[in-house]
C-alpha cells in the first residue's frame, strides 16, 4: 500500500492473458488493455481501453498488451457512487508513477481517473468526464498472510512497545471488556510482528487484514489513534475557543458561513480540528456537487469511515430538508465506548471488513449482534443535518469516525453542496493517525 491507501505492485502489464475483473455489483466482468492515439504517444499519457478494445485497429494502437492481476492479490471493480470522492476510495490501484488510475464508466467503458493535481477524482473516458464519483474505481488487496519476523524489525517493534506503554490502566479494561480478549497476549504477539506488518498496522489504512484481528489488533489501533489524537487537541488546539469542546464531545460543528467569516473562520476552525500546530492553509477551491437518489447508493448506509479520527467538510445550500437527502450524524459517536469497540472487534472478524473498509452500521450480522445497543442508539439517535436559519451556506465539520450516512433523496430532488476540490481527504489531509505532538515529553517516537 503507497501513499493516501493506493494500492501497488499488485497488477502487471501482460502482452496477452490479461485479467477480466470482477465487480462488487451485479455487472459484467471487465479487463484493460493499455491502448493510445498517436497523440497521447508523443504526450507519454496513459490511454485504457476495454480487453475486447485492444485489436481496434487506426487511430488506437495496443501498447504495452493487457492489465493482469498478480497471483498474490484480488483485483476488482469498485463502484463510487455521486459525491465520494474527495477522498480517494482506498486500495485504488495506481498506475503510471502514481498519477492515475483506472476507471469504468457506467456504460462499461474503461478511462483514467486522476490520483493528483487538478484533475484528482475526475474519471476521463474518450470526451466523457465524470467529478467526484459516477464511476467504477480498480481495486486491489494482497491476500490475507503472516509473514515472519526479521532481523532488522526491531524499530518498529520498539515504536509500538512505546505506544502500548503509554496506555493506561482504563484503556486496557476498555480492551477487555470490549473484545473478551487478553491484553497481555495481543501484546506480546503484536511486539513480535514483521516490520511490513507494522508499518501498515502504523498507517492510516482503515483496515489492516490479520489473523490477529482475532485477537483485538483492530480494537488496539482505534485506541492508540484516539489517545494520540486526544495528545494532540491538548497540545495544539486553542483551549480558548468555544467550539473546542463541543468538537470533543460531539464530533460536529455546524455554522452559518458567511457570519463565520466564510474562508478566513474557515482556517480558524480547521486548526481547531486539526489537532496540529496552527499553518498556513491554501485557498479554498470549491467546487459543486449535485446529488439525488441513486439505487444502491451504499452512502445511504449508516457506516463509519474509519477506526480513526477522519475530518471532512461541506457547505451545504438551501433549499435542502428531508425530501433532498440531507447528511445525517450520531452526535458524539465518534469517541470510543465498550460498546462501539465490540462493534468494531467483531466487524474485523468479518468478511465485510475485506470487501469494504468503511465498516457499515448493520452490515455484517455477527458484529451487529456483538453490540446491540451501540447499533440500536446509532440507529435512534441519528440527526439530519439541515441549513441553519436564514443562512446561505451553511459549513459542517464533522469527524467521520462517527456513525453518519447520506439519507435517501425522494425522487425528483437534488441535494446541493460544495467540496473543496483536490486530494485533501475530504476536508483535511489523512495522516498517519498514531502521531504524538512533536515537543511532548516521554512520548512514543513517531
Amino acid at each position: 500500500v503507497g501513499a493516501a491507501g493506493l494500492t501497488l505492485d499488485c497488477v502487471e502489464w501482460v502482452e496477452s492473458g490479461g485479467t477480466a475483473f470482477p465487480s462488487e455489483e451485479e455487472r459484467a466482468a471487465t479487463g484493460i488493455c493499455r491502448a493510445e492515439s498517436s497523440a497521447q504517444a508523443c504526450s507519454g499519457q496513459l490511454g485504457l481501453a476495454v480487453a475486447e478494445g485492444c485489436e481496434v485497429s487506426g487511430s488506437v494502437v495496443a501498447r504495452g498488451g493487457e492489465l493482469a492481476a498478480k497471483a498474490e492479490c484480488d483485483v476488482w471493480w469498485r463502484p463510487v457512487y455521486e459525491d465520494v470522492i474527495p477522498p480517494m476510495p482506498e486500495l485504488t490501484v495506481a498506475l503510471l508513477d502514481e498519477t492515475v488510475g483506472a476507471c469504468r464508466a457506467r456504460d462499461g467503458r474503461v478511462g483514467v481517473v486522476g490520483l493528483r493535481g487538478r484533475e484528482f477524482g475526475v474519471c476521463a473516458v474518450g470526451d466523457s468526464r465524470w467529478d467526484g464519483g459516477g464511476f467504477d474505481v480498480l481495486q486491489a488487496r494482497r491476500k490475507v498472510s503472516r509473514a515472519r519476523r526479521e532481523v532488522g524489525d526491531e524499530a518498529a517493534s520498539a515504536r509500538l512497545a512505546r505506544h502500548l506503554a503509554a496506555l493506561s490502566r482504563d484503556d486496557v479494561r476498555l480492551f477487555e471488556a470490549a473484545t473478551n480478549q487478553s491484553y497481555d497476549a495481543l501484546a506480546a504477539e503484536a511486539e513480535a510482528l514483521d516490520a511490513e506488518t507494522l508499518a501498515r498496522f502504523f498507517s492510516s489504512s482503515r483496515f489492516v487484514p490479520h489473523p490477529l484481528n482475532a485477537l483485538g489488533l483492530h480494537a488496539l489501533r482505534a485506541i492508540l489513534a484516539e489517545r494520540a489524537r486526544d495528545r494532540r487537541l491538548e497540545a495544539y488546539a486553542d483551549r480558548s475557543h468555544p467550539a473546542l469542546e463541543l468538537w470533543r464531545r460531539d464530533g460536529i460543528l455546524v455554522f452559518d458561513y458567511d457570519r463565520l467569516g466564510r474562508d478566513e473562520g474557515l482556517r480558524r476552525l480547521l486548526d481547531l480540528v486539526s489537532a496540529e500546530p496552527p499553518e498556513p492553509r491554501p485557498h479554498f477551491d470549491w467546487v459543486e456537487r449535485a446529488v439525488s437518489a441513486a439505487d444502491r447508493d451504499p452512502q445511504f448506509q449508516p457506516h463509519v469511515d474509519s477506526f480513526a479520527s477522519v475530518v471532512k467538510l461541506w457547505l451545504f445550500a438551501p433549499p435542502l430538508d428531508h425530501r433532498h437527502g440531507p447528511f445525517t450524524f450520531v452526535t458524539g459517536s465518534h469517541r470510543l465506548t465498550p460498546a462501539k469497540l465490540a462493534w468494531l472487534h467483531a466487524y474485523a472478524r468479518a468478511d465485510a471488513a475485506l470487501r469494504e473498509p468503511s465498516f457499515r452500521l448493520t452490515g455484517d450480522a455477527r458484529a451487529a449482534a456483538a453490540a446491540p445497543d451501540f447499533v440500536d442508539h446509532c440507529l435512534r439517535h441519528a440527526t439530519p443535518v439541515l441549513p441553519l436559519p436564514a443562512a446561505n451556506l451553511t459549513l459542517v465539520i464533522a469527524d467521520t469516525s462517527a456513525v453518519h450516512f447520506r439519507a435517501k433523496a425522494h425522487p425528483g430532488f437534488t441535494r446541493r453542496s460544495f467540496r473543496l476540490k483536490g486530494d485533501n481527504g475530504g476536508g483535511l489531509p489523512r495522516l498517519d493517525p498514531f502521531r504524538w505532538p512533536h515537543d511532548a515529553d516521554s512520548l512514543p517516537s513517531s
